[in-house]
């Protein structure tokens, strides 16, 4: 089992003894953070969760992690600031 870094994750996934247990923030509320605290890396970042949950085999956290990542590029894409 990979190791995981410590967890940007806004939701604090927490995997022990191969039980997950999750406290996951709504999926807006988790893009909005992940982008103020990462900006483009957001999507780095989203990409990467949902790559491990893909290879955990975790269907419910790989829908949680596109859902997150295609409201982050949407975020970053709509940010004032990259229209100048």
């Amino acid at each position: 089992m990979k190791r995981r870094p410590a967890s940007p994750d806004p939701g604090g996934v927490c995997r022990r003894r191969g039980i997950m247990q999750a406290n996951l923030q709504p999926v807006p509320a988790a893009a909005m953070d992940l982008v103020a605290r990462h900006g483009d890396d957001a999507l780095v970042i989203a990409r990467r969760y949902r790559d491990d949950a893909q290879d955990d085999d975790d269907e419910v956290l790989v829908a949680y992690w596109n859902a997150i990542l295609e409201t982050s590029q949407y975020l970053l894409e709509e940010s004032p600031d990259r229209h100048s």
